[in-house]
């Protein structure tokens, strides 16, 4: 949607009469997709969840982004260390779950 503007011009440093008057087209501001994408139309519940997310602060947004997931063997003990990655491919083969994606072969 365009708003329509009118602009006027006067002599500099002066109150003499109006020298040019036009009509410009705005753009709406609270529209700011660009205009090849303005003609799809929002659903007004995503349109409300996208700015209540936007409201939110930096510290919600990371505390609502990462997904603490319980990871059997790995989360069970303590830290391991290896001394090649192939000791620690062997260990991963052997001790982890296959849907963990750690297997390599």
């Amino acid at each position: 949607m365009l708003l329509v503007a009118t602009t006027s011009w006067r002599a500099p440093l002066t109150d003499g009469p109006i020298l040019a008057h036009r009509e410009i087209a705005v753009p709406d501001s609270s529209d700011t997709r660009p205009p090849e994408a303005r003609d799809i139309p929002i659903d007004p519940t995503d349109l409300a969840q996208f700015r209540n997310a936007a409201g939110r602060s930096l510290r919600k947004h990371l505390d609502y982004s990462f997904i603490r997931t319980y990871r059997p063997v790995l989360d069970d003990g303590p830290g391991r260390s290896f001394d090649s990655m192939a000791d620690y491919r062997r260990w991963c083969n052997r001790n982890l779950p296959r849907w963990l994606g750690y297997a390599s072969d």
